[in-house]
């Protein structure tokens, strides 16, 4: 481990390990060669699996791509996710040799073998030697301290900050955020050019965006919100980057970034809604449409998507009086037969 390692440990990369904590304790005081050891050796290697994967998903030295598949074991194997963090040099040896073995046993227990004595020593083992490991990294840059939040608690935030509904509030100009956002990024932007001679982190991950380079416009996004912390726009960017890449508990960690920096952004409120819709959540989705409707009227999207969230959680007999509130613009738009 480097001195670049020192530090405040990764919070989201101990969680896995916690989560098997009983499981390891079971293991380390009971007879290791019995029956159940099987179930309790693979949830302390899948446990050990999703730490890792944590790790890499916040190493800030991994490629990008690397990153966004980081969570996605169909796409990144355990034993690559370990030679990613060995290439970055953010395990010792020792650990990833112990951590190797421990996949190897997992794969055997899943062809069928009976587990040994030394099966349940080396998953106890593994983990003891991991958690101080993993301790030692440092926190990734801007990705928030607090845990991984579950998608229906960003729904219904119970900390204040969520605008309450009722009247019909004006909504904040868009262009105006804009312009406010592009006033305090001036200096940086004048700081940045100086280094990098390229094009505006925003201008230009919005522009990859759009033409579906999702992996390069995610890393222009993290640039932009390492020098800009107070601007949701990037966290929001990329929450629709991990949406759009099947990537929920990524999509909806951005998404708590961004709502608890702009907790009243019609746009934060929608993005939220397509998450909750596109993770079988319709009925949630519902109260998160219509706070975007009520913040930001004129929007087809938040109307679009209250209409699809109330036909897909059965609340279709609603949908003639949102109709009947929505722009006429908008109600041409929802009554065109191809729409869904």
């Amino acid at each position: 481990m480097t001195s670049a390692d020192s530090g405040n440990g990764s919070e989201a990369a101990l969680r896995p390990l916690r989560a098997v904590e009983d499981e390891v304790d079971a293991l380390r005081r009971h007879g290791r060669g019995a029956t159940e050891a099987r179930g309790r050796v693979m949830r302390v290697a899948n446990g050990v699996d999703r730490s890792l994967r944590r790790l890499l998903r916040d190493d800030e030295r991994a490629e990008l791509e690397v990153r966004l598949k980081a969570l996605a074991p169909d796409e990144l194997s355990s034993d690559q996710v370990l030679g990613e963090l060995r290439r970055n040099d953010r395990l010792p040896m020792e650990v990833a040799a112990a951590v190797h073995e421990l996949f190897e046993i997992r794969r055997r227990l899943e062809a069928g073998a009976d587990p040994t004595d030394s099966d349940a020593r080396r998953a106890v083992e593994t983990v003891e030697r991991l958690k101080p490991a993993t301790e030692r990294l440092p926190a990734p840059a801007f990705v928030a301290d607090s845990p991984l939040p579950e998608i229906d608690s960003i729904a219904s935030p119970d900390d204040g900050t969520a605008p309450r509904r009722g009247r019909r509030r004006r909504a904040v100009p868009t262009l105006a955020l804009a312009a406010g956002a592009a006033l305090v990024a001036l200096v940086v932007i004048g700081v940045w050019a100086l280094a990098s001679r390229g094009p505006e982190p925003m201008a230009e991950g919005i522009a990859l965006f759009r033409t579906g380079a999702y992996a390069d416009a995610a890393h222009h996004f993290w640039r932009y919100a390492e020098a800009n912390p107070d601007d949701a726009t990037p966290h929001l960017y990329l929450a629709r980057i991990h949406r759009r890449m099947d990537r929920p508990e990524l999509a909806a960690e951005a998404i708590r970034e961004a709502q608890r920096l702009a907790p009243q952004d019609p746009a934060v409120h929608r993005e939220l809604g397509f998450l909750l819709l596109d993770t079988g959540r319709p009925e949630v989705a519902v109260d998160r449409f219509r706070e975007a409707v009520d913040l930001d009227p004129a929007s087809s999207e938040g109307w679009v998507g209250l209409v699809r969230a109330l036909r897909e959680s059965g609340r279709a007999d609603e949908i003639e009086a949102v109709l009947a509130e929505a722009p006429a613009e908008v109600r041409a738009l929802l009554t065109q037969p191809s729409r869904s």
